[in-house]
């Protein structure tokens, strides 16, 4: 009887993990396993202006949205104090 209670515990236990395993994934998933993010560095202008974005837009059959956005990174001063920080 210890045996099979044993065994049965096991299976559950390996049930409940492979569930868990899938519920993170799922979630993963869906919050987004096919967004794509394009950086653009070195030159302080290099620039992808809308034009670019909508010419990649209708040149891809993958794309179905596109959301530009920027960035500033520097030195961020309020009274006597000074922090380094990236503005989104």
């Amino acid at each position: 009887m210890g045996i099979i209670i044993e065994v049965l515990t096991v299976i559950i236990v390996l049930f409940l993990g492979n569930g868990a395993i899938c519920s993170v994934k799922s979630e993963i998933e869906s919050i987004g396993s096919n967004i794509f993010y394009v950086v653009v560095k070195g030159s302080r202008y290099a620039t992808l202006s809308m034009s670019d974005l909508k010419s990649l837009k209708m040149n891809s059959q993958f794309l179905t949205n596109i959301n530009p956005s920027f960035s500033i990174v520097g030195n961020f001063k309020y009274e006597a104090n000074e922090i380094s920080a990236q503005y989104l």
